[in-house]
């Protein structure tokens, strides 16, 4: 077999200051496993990047599509009544849909790689005998806050025991008249049932709140290779 790799240039920097504090710690008996899971990581934040660009492409195609549907307006119903269903390409729904999936599973991967990380690294490099759980108790002690957790909890068991997404569109505005998406969790009409349904902004809410984790979880990580030095 003849092959080639692909270039890979890391642009996010979370593992950075962890690498160097390792490198002064000079415990590391594998110097290969951190860089897999830098990599890990890195690759995820892109993905997610790209899957938020992707929804916002998708948000034109589906505004542009619904200009061009006469009297729409015909369709639109307040929470707690039933609304009609306005005709979607059914390519575009669906690819909308896969990619609010990715989304959702690669911005909790994200997380669980980062804890992987944590635990073997204060396993086998500071001898520290924790699970995850344990580490996000000893930070949620420092008063840090992880309220998207909850959406993950919430939108985790869905997707292990209940099924698939689908969509329905929010009227945001009028004047201008702008579209948002609105992830639906059942097979609900009215949306009377607030379990049933999830805005995109709140979805969207989980990015800057993994971010800030995984800051808080940098820094624990740090405090504790300072430790093991003294």
């Amino acid at each position: 077999m003849r092959y080639f790799h692909v270039n890979y240039r890391s642009r996010t920097r979370w593992f950075s200051p962890i690498f160097s504090a390792l490198s002064v710690l000079n415990k590391v008996p594998d110097p290969n496993w951190p860089g897999e899971y830098a990599l890990g990581v890195a690759t995820k934040f892109e993905i997610l990047d790209y899957l938020l660009s992707r929804h916002s492409s998708d948000l034109a195609d589906i505004h542009s599509q619904l200009l061009t549907v006469k009297d729409i307006d015909r369709y639109v119903a307040n929470r707690g009544e039933i609304a009609r269903a306005c005709l979607l390409d059914q390519n575009l729904a669906v690819k909308t849909v896969a990619h609010l999936e990715c989304f959702i599973s690669e911005a909790f991967a994200t997380w669980d790689l980062a804890m992987a990380f944590a635990v073997r690294l204060c396993r086998g490099v500071l001898g520290k005998r924790v699970t995850a759980s344990n580490i996000l108790e000893q930070l949620k002690s420092r008063d840090i806050d992880f309220p998207w957790l909850q959406m993950r909890k919430k939108l985790r068991n869905f997707h292990l025991h209940n099924g698939s997404l689908w969509i329905a569109i929010e009227i945001a505005s009028d004047k201008p008249r702008r579209y948002e998406l609105i992830v639906l969790l059942r097979n609900t009409k009215d949306l009377r049932n607030r379990a049933d349904w999830i805005a995109w902004q709140e979805l969207k809410g989980v990015v800057p709140g993994l971010s800030g984790s995984l800051r808080e979880l940098q820094s624990w990580l740090l405090q504790e290779i300072a430790r093991s030095r003294q």
